[in-house]
């Protein structure tokens, strides 16, 4: 379990440094990488010139549920990825699927119940943080 503490390790100076990041499983082995976003227009640098871009800080009660998260997800080998906002820090499965974890609660969108993986892996320790909030899908 040597690789999984150099993950864990590598994860949590990744949320140190507040950067997103995404673990991928290659032959059965938990990788981590920077998270890539769409990209559907091309920007140059003078055109982006004026935005201001505002960087999330990961809370410390915040970062030890992450890791938590992030442990028990690689040992059902689980591909995830965090993303740091300003306010909030999302664990993403896919598209739909998602979990945005608030300092004092957790919204849960994407998912019917508490069983469904990869959720039922997680769940007890999502309630250690907060409140939890179910979303209902948009029709």
């Amino acid at each position: 379990m040597q690789q999984l503490a150099n993950i864990l390790n590598e994860i949590e100076e990744r949320l140190n440094e507040s950067k997103s990041l995404e673990v991928a499983y290659e032959n059965g082995t938990p990788v981590i990488k920077d998270v890539k976003g769409i990209v559907k227009y091309k920007v140059s640098k003078n055109e982006v010139k004026g935005i201001r871009k505002r960087k999330g800080k990961v809370k410390e009660k915040t970062k030890k549920v992450l890791l938590k998260l992030s442990e028990k997800l690689i040992q059902n080998k689980t591909a995830f990825k965090i993303i740091i906002w300003p306010k909030v820090v999302e664990l993403r499965f896919d598209l739909d699927r998602f979990i945005s974890i608030y300092d004092k609660e957790v919204k849960i969108a994407g998912f019917t119940s508490k069983e469904e993986e990869p959720l039922s892996y997680i769940y007890n320790i999502l309630e250690t943080h907060g409140k939890i909030v179910f979303l209902k899908p948009l029709k």
